[in-house]
């Protein structure tokens, strides 16, 4: 006579519990498992396995959603008065003011964006702004305090520090207004095939609120495929309020 097959949920429900009687007997007596006690073990093994492969999965994806949703890394504001009016100074000074926001930079390694503004003459080779190598459009934009009149960007690029490689050679300059209906362009430098290690652009940028510099890095495993730069100046006089 055909006897029917139990159903696999039934299969497992009954192992699960032969496994958890013969294990508390094996427990206690030293004895083997028997095999449907194995079958039960691997098939626990693997959900487990699965749970875990499962929330490793959702933590990634919730990690790169957060990284693509985080707020640009920016340096605090001082409480400092601004620079007097009519004065040419450098604006991007965090003693007059000024703040920096960046698209990224490497935290393990220390090279914070601070360092673009603060306007050490003699930095070490940590004391500077790197970016990372997922970084494919990297930027650094220096806040003004006070609206101004720039005539002049001035850069310490990796060159001038450590190898001449690490020279950056292709980037764009931009002046930026805001405006109660947006971003306004007041100027653009763009600048192709720099060799210099502190290049100084002479710039005509009337009432400017910010000063952006957008980097083309090259490709990886290159000299230049990620940015390392020290100092971040921005030359010209504050106007009147």
């Amino acid at each position: 006579m055909h006897t029917p097959r139990r159903p696999a949920a039934c299969t497992i429900g009954r192992d699960v519990l032969n496994f958890a009687a013969v294990s508390a007997e094996s427990n206690s007596s030293g004895g083997s498992l028997p095999p449907s006690a194995f079958r039960v073990r691997k098939w626990v093994r693997r959900l487990g396995q699965f749970l875990v492969a499962a929330y490793l999965v959702v933590f990634a994806v919730g990690f790169v959603a957060f990284l693509r949703e985080r707020p640009v890394p920016a340096t605090p504001w001082l409480d400092v008065p601004p620079p007097a009016p009519g004065v040419r100074v450098n604006l991007a000074s965090y003693l007059n003011g000024a703040s920096v926001a960046v698209s990224g930079f490497d935290p393990f390694r220390s090279h914070n964006p601070m360092y673009l503004i603060d306007g050490n003459p003699k930095p070490t080779n940590v004391e500077k702004w790197a970016t990372v190598r997922s970084d494919r459009y990297p930027f650094a934009e220096v806040r003004l305090a006070a609206r101004s009149d720039v005539d002049e960007v001035d850069l310490e690029l990796g060159g001038a520090y450590e190898d001449a490689g690490f020279t950056m050679h292709d980037y764009v300059l931009r002046c930026l207004r805001d405006e109660p209906g947006g971003e306004e362009v007041v100027s653009e430098l763009p600048v192709s095939g720099n060799t210099e290690a502190r290049p100084k652009h002479r710039l005509r940028c009337p009432a400017t609120d910010r000063v952006r510099i957008d980097f083309e890095v090259e490709a990886r495993k290159s000299a230049r495929e990620v940015v390392r730069m020290y100092e971040f100046q921005v030359w010209g006089t504050p106007l009147a309020p």
